[in-house]
């Protein structure tokens, strides 16, 4: 339930920084704590703190920023060439014997 929650919101954010994505964690989940969701299970509050520091190296991994590698445009890879690996990709030709 917290994972659904939290990954559905995820996919929401656009270029997130670490304080939001802790901030979102944070919200989502303790709103379904409030909520007495847990009420008739047997999970903690450590739990809970675990699950949430789970999801944020998790979501953090997914979001970090990356540096650009001087020289090379990965957004227009394959548009100049037509084929971004210079192999040919197409069916190959029947040989004749």
């Amino acid at each position: 339930m917290m994972a659904d929650s939290v990954e559905a919101a995820s996919k929401t954010l656009d270029d997130p920084t670490p304080q939001q994505i802790q901030g979102m964690i944070s919200r989502l989940v303790d709103e379904i704590v409030n909520d007495n969701q847990f009420d008739d299970c047997d999970i903690t509050f450590r739990d809970v703190q675990r699950i949430k520091e789970s999801f944020f190296k998790i979501l953090t991994g997914i979001f970090h920023h990356r540096i650009d590698y001087p020289g090379y445009d990965f957004k227009n890879v394959g548009e100049e060439s037509g084929n971004a690996s210079g192999r040919n990709t197409g069916p190959e030709p029947a040989k004749t014997v």
